[in-house]
């Protein structure tokens, strides 16, 4: 856990080779995570570097993003994300709920076959679940621009 309350509970790497992850590309996964975590890393241009150097090619049977509100329980909301994966993704999805004036408190990321099938647990600035109009009106529309932002990159 950060000093800005940020914390990383378990994050799995299976590369699509199978091949095992060597020492050398963990030690610079935790570099550039800690530089990320600690804001000496200037994430907007690290990302944009990236996508430039893997551009990404038309995907003709890409999935259309679908965001799913799931159920609001007493500590937290529910939010589903499906779509096309690509650079960047994530930090655009954790950056349209930090717009949406909410906080991450659980998110299952996963990604299989270029598919990103995430869920994020949500609360207020209070940390009470946010209301069902807000998540309607605000943060759905959000999610979906964030998950088309780079489509065509």
């Amino acid at each position: 856990t950060s000093h800005r309350g940020v914390g990383l509970d378990m994050f799995v790497v299976a590369p699509s080779t199978g091949a095992p992850v060597d020492a050398s590309t963990w030690h610079a996964l935790e570099r550039h995570l800690s530089d990320a975590l600690s804001g000496r890393a200037g994430l907007e241009s690290l990302l944009e570097g990236r996508r430039r150097h893997y551009r990404s090619r038309p995907v003709p049977d890409a999935t259309p993003c679908k965001v799913t509100l799931g159920p609001c329980g007493p500590f937290s909301s529910s939010v589903h994300v499906r779509t096309h994966d690509r650079i960047g993704l994530l930090h655009d999805l954790a950056s349209a709920i930090q717009c949406a004036g909410l906080d991450i408190r659980r998110a299952v990321v996963t990604t299989r076959s270029g598919v990103a099938d995430d869920v994020f647990d949500l609360t207020d600035a209070m940390g009470s679940p946010p209301q069902r109009d807000v998540l309607e009106t605000v943060l759905v529309p959000l999610l979906a621009a964030a998950a088309d932002n780079g489509s065509g990159r």
